[in-house]
């Protein structure tokens, strides 16, 4: 019988969660260069029908390449990795899901945590989450039980980047408070807008 095996990249870095834990919150300009990339992630995955579901800072790598020259002091470039589809799920057009919270509960969307039948905005809104982290090390959204935080998600607004950073530019607010809205439809509508925002603002 014919051995089976599974080849998967190695990405020689870190997590965006390790990278917040040794050196804080990130300039503006990184955070929305990763947030760019991890919208072009999941560009794709929503074109093939995939939604991620767990968007999170422990879900994507950041991988230095190459390290930095020693003669010519040539700048390394940052690759950015979104990974952990394990909760992932396809979009079915004739098909819905409700009733099933999966994800971790601080990212997840209103119609998420309500257990509603899910789509690309529900993604959008945990890149709102992580990118707000990325800018403030804090969460947008905090509770001191599931049900408090799941009360907080679904009816309280969050408090704006700028007023944690006073060094962040006002457009942030703008982009995250879109990426955190209530409702879906009033969210980027694809995570290609929400990355065409950032590199305008930018």
């Amino acid at each position: 019988e014919p051995e089976r095996y599974l080849v998967v990249e190695l990405v020689r870095g870190m997590t965006l969660r390790e990278r917040l834990r040794q050196d804080g919150p990130l300039v503006p300009e990184v955070a929305a260069a990763v947030a760019c990339e991890v919208g072009a992630g999941l560009e794709h995955a929503h074109h093939q029908g995939v939604i991620h579901r767990d968007v999170k800072p422990e879900n994507v790598l950041i991988e230095i390449v190459p390290p930095e020259h020693p003669l010519t002091g040539e700048r390394p470039s940052v690759r950015v990795k979104l990974t952990d589809f394990g909760i992932a799920k396809l979009i079915d057009a004739n098909r819905t899901r409700t009733g099933i919270v999966l994800g971790t509960p601080a990212f997840m969307s209103p119609e998420q945590l309500e257990g509603k039948n899910v789509n690309g905005h529900t993604d959008l809104f945990a890149l709102g989450v992580s990118l707000y982290q990325l800018l403030t090390g804090l969460l947008p959204f905090r509770g001191a039980s599931m049900t408090n935080l799941m009360f907080v998600i679904a009816n309280e607004p969050h408090q704006s980047v700028t007023s944690i950073r006073v060094d962040l530019p006002k457009w942030l607010d703008e982009v995250v408070d879109r990426a955190l809205a209530k409702n879906p439809a009033d969210r980027f509508q694809t995570a290609a807008d929400m990355a065409a925002a950032l590199r305008r603002a930018a």
